[in-house]
């Protein structure tokens, strides 16, 4: 305790490390201070008894730590304790964003092996983000890659299949004329003729059909009327029928019917559907062709149109109602039949192409009904 004259007030003296140059930081009402030695000490005004004469406390440690020496535990503490907060934040952000990306790498290079059964997507159902939407479009991808693959390994399948029985005619007639007694060469010249025409009409339609996948929307549209459209296609067809004991009526009661159609392959598809109907009805049997708009409240852009052809044939099985729009694919009762299942499924692809559908089923009367949806135009 130092009075005013800074002396001790009992008359000692005071230590070393107080002298009017060490005194010079501890104001007297000053905070904490520290001496010019680096110790830590303060200085305090207090009163005792007597408040003209106030006293001054200074207090000085005998050893204390310097301030960065004592800070520095403390310091390196936290530090210590943020870096492993910050590693730990690091480490489950970047597995949150490493988890899809390794499962889609890992998904694509399985896909690259031609397995198309990988789906990343599900694994991130419950994530939101722009990375689990990027493995759901490749589940997309993979579920179609995958049908294509089928398709093609099953076309491949067909092919060869439909290929096959030609070529092996054609092999035994060549064996056969080969033979130096052959009374049958003519016969068997005409027969090479006939595989050789189905063969070659096999080609053009695998080849028709390829090309209409590849490019399928390359269409010339044109607003056209469906009603004399299909009156011009129901007399034709009539006119061929006709040597068969066949006929082809054509039913409606509208007066137009305007669609956005490419006329030559709508024409096409609907006289492959005529002439499967007239193929399989029997004899003083009729084909029906009936063009209705469909109601449909919800269609804005414009009517939708109904076509049904209708034929009075054994029908196809149910199982195979789905099936027949499958290229190669022929129904049981069609075995023996000219053919070879490529008409329908170039049909689908034409309807499918003006953005309307096909479907097929049976009547209870007997025999099979094919259903057209086509959407239609505003008159003008």
């Amino acid at each position: 305790l130092l009075d005013d004259q800074g002396n001790d007030i009992n008359g000692a003296a005071l230590p070393t490390a107080i002298n009017q140059a060490n005194l010079q930081p501890f104001t007297r009402y000053g905070s904490d201070n520290v001496d010019p030695s680096g110790r830590r000490g303060f200085a305090r005004t207090v009163f005792v008894a007597d408040r003209s004469n106030p006293l001054t406390l200074i207090f000085i440690p005998r050893e204390a730590p310097l301030l960065w020496s004592e800070r520095l535990p403390t310091t390196a503490v936290l530090f210590i304790v943020g870096l492993l907060l910050t590693a730990a934040g690091a480490w489950l952000f970047s597995r949150h964003l490493v988890l899809p990306v390794r499962a889609l790498f890992m998904a694509s290079n399985r896909l690259s092996q031609g397995d198309f059964s990988s789906r990343p997507g599900s694994l991130f159902s419950d994530r939101r983000d722009e990375l689990a939407q990027l493995a759901k479009h490749f589940d997309v991808l993979s579920e179609k890659l995958g049908k294509a693959s089928e398709f093609q390994q099953t076309l491949l399948r067909d092919v060869s299949h439909e290929l096959r029985s030609p070529l092996t005619r054609l092999q035994v007639a060549c064996e056969l004329i080969r033979q130096p007694d052959s009374a049958q060469a003519d016969i068997l010249l005409q027969r090479m003729q006939k595989e050789c025409g189905e063969l070659e009409n096999l080609i053009d339609e695998i080849l028709a059909l390829a090309r209409f996948d590849h490019s399928p929307r390359n269409l010339e549209r044109h607003t056209q009327d469906l009603v004399p459209l299909l009156r011009e296609v129901a007399r034709d067809a009539d006119f061929t029928a006709q040597p068969a004991c066949k006929t082809v009526v054509f039913d409606s009661s509208l007066q137009q019917a305007p669609a956005e159609i490419d006329s030559k392959l709508l024409k096409r598809a609907l006289s492959n559907i005529i002439n499967n109907a007239l193929q399989y009805s029997p004899a003083e049997s009729r084909v029906q062709i009936c063009l209705m708009q469909k109601p449909d409240a919800d269609r804005q852009a414009g009517p939708l149109w109904r076509i049904r052809i209708a034929d009075q044939g054994p029908g196809v099985p149910e199982a195979d109602l789905q099936a027949i729009f499958r290229p190669f694919y022929r129904a049981d009762n069609s075995r023996g039949q000219p053919g070879h299942g490529i008409g329908l499924a170039m049909v689908a692809r034409i309807i499918s192409a003006h953005g309307g559908c096909i479907s097929a089923s049976n009547l209870p009367r007997g025999g099979l009904a094919m259903d057209i949806q086509l959407p239609g135009a505003q008159a003008a």
